[in-house]
């Protein structure tokens, strides 16, 4: 069989991509929100394409984790939930923890370093984009990991960046109704100067406690009655 048999060139973006990489991003970057519906005739008119795509598209943010489907009901933006939110952090714990004490033993100046230039990012974004910081904020742990070099664990981690995104949105949106952006940016410098000590024990429990306030704000805010929630 030729070559050009075996292969054939793909447009850049079918239209199921299209609508996943939209929608994706739009949840992502917290403008559709947690239980909103994704009506399908909707979106169709919005984004200009047919419902088909839009169903595959559907089906595809559910496999991710980002949209429940419900019978009879419909899609929605995966709400939050508390059990699932313990779960997730637990998970997070676990291997970002491990990973800090990989990446630290393999070559701490390597990972104080990349970690800094993330921080030093932060500044130039303090103030300007909520979603700037999100992502920042997801790439320092995401370095941590994969900086551990230990590939299954962050095959692991990977599996959970869309969900960890989705609810970094929505802990760093509470979080900062208390407290300022430079509080964060501080939070961060805290761990990259332990790391530059060498100082292991309490890096890591730096780690375990910065988890446990992003779960804690989380939970908290599922607590919080719906309407209140639409309010603010």
């Amino acid at each position: 069989m030729k070559a050009e048999e075996l292969f054939r060139k793909e447009k850049k973006y079918t239209l199921r991509e299209r609508a996943f990489q939209q929608m994706r991003r739009a949840i992502l970057s917290g403008g559709l929100k947690p239980g909103t519906r994704l009506i399908e005739q909707e979106l169709s008119e919005q984004m200009g394409i047919s419902r088909f795509p839009i169903r595959e598209a559907l089906a595809s943010l559910e496999r991710e984790g980002l949209v429940a489907v419900e019978p009879y009901k419909g899609a929605f933006v995966k709400p939050f939930n508390e059990e699932e939110i313990n779960e997730l952090y637990s998970v997070r714990s676990l291997l970002e923890v491990h990973a800090l004490q990989l990446a630290m033993q393999r070559n701490a100046k390597e990972l104080e370093k990349n970690l800094r230039d993330i921080v030093e990012q932060m500044k130039v974004s303090d103030g300007n984009s909520d979603s700037d910081i999100v992502y920042l904020d997801f790439l320092f742990h995401e370095t941590i990991s994969q900086l551990s070099k230990n590939t299954i664990l962050y095959q692991l981690w990977e599996g959970l960046a869309s969900r960890i995104q989705m609810y970094l949105n929505l802990e760093i949106e509470r979080s900062t109704q208390f407290s300022t952006i430079t509080n964060l940016i501080l939070n961060h410098t805290e761990l990259c100067d332990l790391v530059a000590s060498g100082k292991t024990d309490e890096a890591l429990n730096w780690l375990k406690c910065h988890l446990e306030s992003g779960r804690t704000t989380l939970h908290n805010f599922c607590l919080v009655p719906k309407t209140t929630q639409e309010e603010s």
